[in-house]
């Protein structure tokens, strides 16, 4: 069984007939780093599973790269808005590492969703999951200082710290790399 299979699996046990359904439907793609795996303008066409690597999604504002996301190993990613309501993506998603990537199709997962009522739990379990991490950032971003979000950042995600850059890291945190800067100085005192 694959790690996307796997974590699936984490989420709600699946069949054996579904787990089947989802290795005949699953595809491996290898990134390079830097690699875009969805451009602004296009529709996201997968639901992918971070194997190996770091991911970025992000978009543009006023001519400015803002990061939204980033994606780490044993994660989901994609631009869901544009998965689920066939639209053009406003988002873009590359890779910031080299990438292994496991991907499900739109119309694999809306068959697995249609003939697996055990799928269509994980992915109302999985839908609430990412709904509470959108929460958080919102709460986060509304409510919290700089300093702590980045100690947040610090504490919950140290990989992202560590092999992310300054800039994509000051972006997600809406900041800029001068009080990102400010703030890590204070930080290396404590």
């Amino acid at each position: 069984m694959n790690e996307f299979i796997s974590f699936l699996n984490k989420v709600s046990k699946l069949s054996d007939e579904t787990n089947l359904d989802l290795e005949r439907s699953i595809e491996k793609m290898d990134f390079d780093r830097q690699e875009k795996i969805l451009e602004s303008g296009k529709t996201c066409n997968h639901i992918y599973f971070l194997k190996k690597g770091l991911v970025r999604i992000f978009y543009l504002k006023d001519g400015k790269d803002i990061t939204e996301h980033f994606a780490t190993e044993k994660n989901l990613f994609g631009n869901i808005d544009s998965l689920v309501n066939r639209k053009k993506s406003e988002l873009s998603i590359e890779t910031l590492e080299k990438c292994e990537v496991y991907r499900l199709s739109h119309s694999n997962l809306e068959n697995l969703y249609e003939n697996h009522h055990d799928f269509e739990k994980v992915g109302r379990l999985l839908s609430l999951k990412a709904f509470l991490t959108i929460q958080e950032r919102l709460f986060s971003i509304q409510f919290h200082t700089a300093t702590q979000r980045y100690e947040n950042l610090v504490n919950n995600h140290p990989e992202i710290i560590k092999r992310a850059s300054l800039g994509n890291i000051a972006s997600y945190l809406g900041i800029t790399q001068v009080s990102l800067s400010r703030i890590r100085s204070k930080q290396s005192i404590i």
